[in-house]
Parts: structure tokens; sequence; C-alpha cells
């Protein structure tokens, strides 16, 4: 507290302060983490960046992100048993500000800090260096989306079938329910599976993948048409489309698994095949739907 309201632990202290004064801010955490996890034989790096801790507020519907300023916080990256590097962050994990008036702190181990994946991590941690995401489809966020993504809006629509076909909720994207059109931006829509164990032949409906499309609408709304999702071959769904292509204001824009066609299940559909379908009557499964603005 003293360092955190005083300003009084000035940066750069090492390890060796932070201990044996008892006092440190994040800073001072993942620096004596790391050594302790270097000691032991592990990887491990300290990461610098911008937290959404203690005296963070979500943006307003309509409010403009701030420049990107990613600083203020610090946390570790470790690689777990020579495999993937896992995000932690050792000061939020050991206790919180409860109390900001009296300036009082509570000791309380946090272990979500510790075990989240690091996609959820990213949710409220941005990196001042890119390559510290460690996201498992290896895209950096963009510093609009991580401030936009906590904003208090509705979320998206995710319907029933989504978790039948063993997709997450949770990383289901865009989170918010509405999209702008006018953003300028390229919108991606992306999804994962429950868990990287999850197969469709042992937990879902069978052996073979639905293929998932965007229903989008076109510049001004004026042309209606289906974007397939390309699937990296483990774990995550997705594509990349032009807001302005989206749609107008007013409309939604929808992801589908194609269900049936011509009375057959469409399950193992490739893109090629649906672009070369042909005459026929089919049918969808909706997975998720937004709302342009």
């Amino acid at each position: 507290m003293d360092g955190f309201f005083g300003g009084c632990i000035p940066r750069g202290q090492t390890v060796e302060q932070s201990i044996f004064s008892g006092k440190a801010v994040c800073e001072g955490y993942a620096k004596i983490y790391h050594a302790i996890a270097i000691a032991a034989g592990l990887e491990c790096h300290v990461v610098g960046g911008h937290g959404k801790g203690f005296g963070h507020a979500p943006l307003k519907a309509g409010e403009r992100p701030p420049p990107p300023n990613p600083t203020g916080h610090a946390w570790n990256a470790v690689r777990i048993d020579g495999g993937h590097m896992q995000l932690i962050d050792p000061c939020w994990g050991a206790g919180n500000v409860c109390d900001k008036r009296a300036q009082r702190y509570e000791k309380k181990f946090a272990p979500m800090h510790f075990i989240a994946s690091n996609e959820d991590f990213g949710r409220r941690h941005f990196p001042e260096d890119s390559r510290h995401f460690y996201r498992k489809d290896g895209r950096p966020l963009p510093w609009e989306e991580y401030i936009v993504e906590e904003m208090a809006e509705e979320p998206v629509v995710v319907y029933g079938n989504a978790e039948a076909e063993g997709i997450c909720k949770k990383t289901v994207s865009p989170r918010a329910k509405k999209i702008s059109v006018h953003s300028g931006q390229i919108v991606r829509f992306q999804f994962g599976k429950l868990c990287e164990h999850w197969t469709l032949e042992k937990h879902g409906g069978g052996k073979l993948p639905y293929l998932f499309m965007m229903k989008i609408h076109g510049v001004d709304g004026r042309k209606e048409d289906y974007v397939t999702m390309e699937y990296d071959g483990s774990y995550w769904w997705y594509v990349d489309i032009p807001a302005r292509d989206l749609g107008a204001p007013g409309q939604e824009v929808s992801c589908y698994a194609w269900d049936v066609f011509n009375g057959r299940s469409a399950r193992g559909m490739t893109a090629k095949q649906w672009h070369t379908k042909g005459c026929g009557s089919w049918s969808w499964a909706g997975i998720a739907c937004w709302q342009l603005v």
C-alpha cells in the first residue's frame, strides 16, 4: 500500500531489496517470482504492460478507446514442463486492495491468476511486447480490441448448438453483441473448442465436423453472402472480415453450421464443395449472432 498509493517504492528495486524490506508492488512480485523460478530451473520472464486492475473502469457505450499505453503493471510468463508458456500474475494472486480510503490490503491467495488460460489472462493484461501474449492462435490482440472488449454492453448471443459442437462460449469473439460497421477495422470472428482433448467422435455428434460460415450483408447491407470459416486443425475456427462488408446498422451477422444438404447430413463438407454445391435444399444450425451499429 505504501508503494501503490504513496509511490515510495522506486522502480528498479532489486529482488533483495524487496525481500528484506517486505515491500513491493507488481514489479517486485514479478521479479521475486522470476528469481524463484530460475533457481528452480524453470524458464521464466518478467512481462511489463497494462493491467485492468484496481482503478480501471470499462469504457462506456460510444466512448472512444484511449491511445495505446501498455504500462503500469508487471507479471510473469513461465514454461510448464518444457511445454507451453503460462502467463501468471503473482501480485494479483497474492491479494487485493479491499479498502481504498483506509488503503487496506487483504492477503488472499487467488489461484485463478496462476491457472487461467492465456486467452482469459489476456483479457485483463496487455503486454508492451506483442510476443508475450502466448495465445493458442498466435494472434497478438490489438489494443482497441483489448480495451473495448470489457465495454459495459450486452454480450454476444451464443446458441445451444455451439456447446453441442464442442465450442467454448468464452472463446467466441467479438465478445460484445454490437459491432460498428464504421470502425475501419478488420473484424475477426473466432471460437475455440471446449478443450483441446474434446473430439467429435468421443463427445459429439460424429467423426466429421460441420462447415462453419458467417452470414454477412455486404457494403451498406445490399448484398447477402456467406463466408466460410477456416480451421487450424486442432483448436480454432476463424475468419477475418472488413467491418464495412458486414452490412448496415440495424442488420445482424450470424455464424452458422451447415447442417443438412438435400436431406443428408452436411458433416465433412469442405469450403470448396460448398462453393460448387449447385442447387438443392439445406438447413443451418445457429452458433452465434451479432448486431451491427
